[in-house]
């Protein structure tokens, strides 16, 4: 009879342990699998116009507003989005078969938008946790390429909107 209560006990253990781990990764991904960088008071039409030049200014990237007919928030908030593109990058991610799934999330996007407190937001995938989810090409280009890339471009887009 013990031996029957030391299995039931390894038993539910283990499956404590597994959910506990489940939680632990769903709260995990559900706080940084989206970035949000504040960008500061600008005005949001001159950050919105900024965001293709600013863009163009690291070598192959380019940004064009997503197209996608999103309503404005009911506050009367701004909110825009943009798609990021760079065919280098991208001609990597999909050159094997295997991995071409990847251009489902391609290109990438950006959304910029305003809150309550007046200050300008960037949103954007957590490209090193996603490289790392993803596995393959995408785990190595994400954090060492796209990830900087798409930093940089960030602050030049908050230095060009400071102007």
């Amino acid at each position: 009879m013990k031996n029957g209560k030391e299995l039931l006990c390894l038993g539910v253990g283990i499956l404590i342990g597994i959910a506990a781990t489940l939680l632990a990764g769903i709260l995990y991904l559900r706080g940084g699998l989206i970035q949000e960088y504040e960008l500061g008071s600008a005005d949001f039409g001159t950050v919105a116009a900024n965001v293709p030049a600013a863009a163009r200014t690291l070598e192959g990237w380019s940004a064009t507003s997503a197209g996608c007919a999103l309503p404005r928030p009911s506050d009367g908030s701004q909110l825009q989005t943009f798609r990021f593109c760079n065919p280098n990058y991208a001609g990597e991610l999909i050159r094997n078969e295997s991995e071409r799934k990847i251009a489902a999330i391609l290109p990438c996007g950006i959304a910029f938008y305003t809150k309550s407190d007046g200050k300008i937001y960037a949103a954007k995938l957590n490209l090193p946790l996603m490289g790392r989810l993803l596995g393959g090409t995408a785990s190595l280009l994400f954090p060492r390429n796209l990830e900087p890339d798409q930093r940089a471009i960030l602050e030049r887009i908050v230095e060009k909107s400071a102007k």
